[in-house]
């Protein structure tokens, strides 16, 4: 396996022969085709409609970003930002899964198109196969930085993978990797980098590694002037800016605590800020925090819970506005109860919030009778 294995919540053959005899499968693919043509949470809206009494839920899911995401180039990233949207939606309801369905798609992908073109031994670049390992790592890098998958574990694997790794020895490969797995590592890197490269232990490895085989003779141009350019990148830019994710942030008595992590999940620091600042404020105490203080040099970018990116442009934005969005981010989940008529009943509706139960319970019981909880149809109507 190249990728570390994540925990499946049903069989995959299943879920699609049970989707294609309620048209489950043919729901989904036509709210794919809304992505890159409405906002992410529009799509993300009708999604968790369809699905919510959905069999098979995560799987369908996973089987219909997989497919969008490698269909085209256009759609790696705003699949993937679909899918980090998805995940905080779903938090840890069971369509939650669908990240483990979507990743082992992934890697079974991922081994049929490596092993396709080991067993060819082509030395050509351009073939189809080549292409398509590009859509696919570039769709996972991208749900590295928009924060669908944690950890750094799922790049390492894959960096390891491409540009061999031994293991074992702890050292790599005598000689070069094939051409067409430098072309699709660089492409990974360029999608990670900003986020991945300086701040993850380790990573300066990959770094060594493409210089060490840059200048393989027999390689094209192309490739070698895309490696030059990758490294150039990684030691003019990469090495100078720093991502961190804003985890929590609570208010007491005018004082914010606020948490923060990396990218890969780790616990960077908690900082005590007075309210009624600017972000400056947070922007000059993570310098401190990490060593930076005086090299201005580094460009600091802070993700929130939204996937929303600030920058040093931000500085002058107010504490209180950005911590404020957080906490109605993270308080934001909805819980809902569904009817078998597939209506949906939510707390922060006052109709709902006041319906008798009697009413309720009613609605169940006609339902039931008249067969309605076998009809589940993209027009779901939802209170909320």
């Amino acid at each position: 396996r190249v990728l570390p294995r994540l925990t499946r919540s049903c069989d995959l053959a299943i879920a699609m022969t049970s989707a294609e005899s309620d048209g489950s499968k043919q729901r989904l693919e036509a709210l794919m085709d809304r992505i890159g043509q409405e906002e992410t949470q529009s799509v993300c809206d009708a999604i968790q409609r369809v699905t919510t009494c959905m069999v098979w839920a995560s799987a369908l899911i996973g089987q219909a970003l997989f497919s969008k995401a490698v269909s085209d180039d256009h759609f790696p990233e705003p699949c993937a930002e679909l899918a980090s949207a998805l995940r905080l939606r779903f938090d840890t309801s069971a369509p939650s899964n669908f990240i483990c369905e979507l990743m082992e798609l992934c890697q079974n992908e991922l081994e049929r198109l490596l092993y396709e073109l080991d067993v060819a031994d082509m030395h050509v670049v351009q073939t189809m196969e080549v292409l398509q390992l590009v859509r696919l790592v570039t769709f996972m890098g991208h749900m590295y930085v928009h924060r669908a998958i944690r950890g750094n574990s799922i790049i390492q694997s894959l960096l390891n993978a491409l540009l061999h790794w031994v293991k074992e020895l702890s050292r790599w490969e005598q000689g070069p990797p094939k051409e067409h797995e430098v072309k699709v590592a660089c492409a990974l890197l360029r999608t990670v980098g900003f986020a991945y490269v300086g701040k993850t232990k380790g990573s300066s490895v990959y770094l060594s590694r493409l210089k060490m085989i840059k200048n393989t003779s027999w390689w094209l141009e192309e490739t070698k002037l895309e490696i030059a350019a990758l490294i150039q990148t990684w030691e003019q830019e990469w090495f100078h800016s720093r991502v961190f994710v804003l985890s929590r942030a609570t208010l007491a008595e005018s004082t914010w605590k606020v948490v923060f992590v990396t990218l890969g999940g780790d616990e960077l620091c908690t900082l005590n800020l007075q309210s009624g600042k600017t972000l400056s404020v947070v922007l000059e105490r993570i310098r401190k925090q990490i060593g930076m203080e005086r090299d201005r040099e580094v460009r600091i970018s802070i993700v929130l819970p939204s996937n929303q990116v600030l920058s040093e442009s931000d500085r002058h934005r107010s504490l209180d506005e950005v911590l404020q969005s957080v906490i109605r981010a993270n308080s934001s989940g909805d819980r809902q109860a569904v009817t078998p008529s597939t209506q949906v009943l939510s707390q922060q509706d006052d109709k709902d919030i006041h319906k008798l139960p009697g009413e309720v319970l009613q609605g169940v019981t006609c339902a039931t009778r008249t067969g309605d909880c076998q009809s589940v149809t993209p027009s779901t109507q939802v209170l909320s």
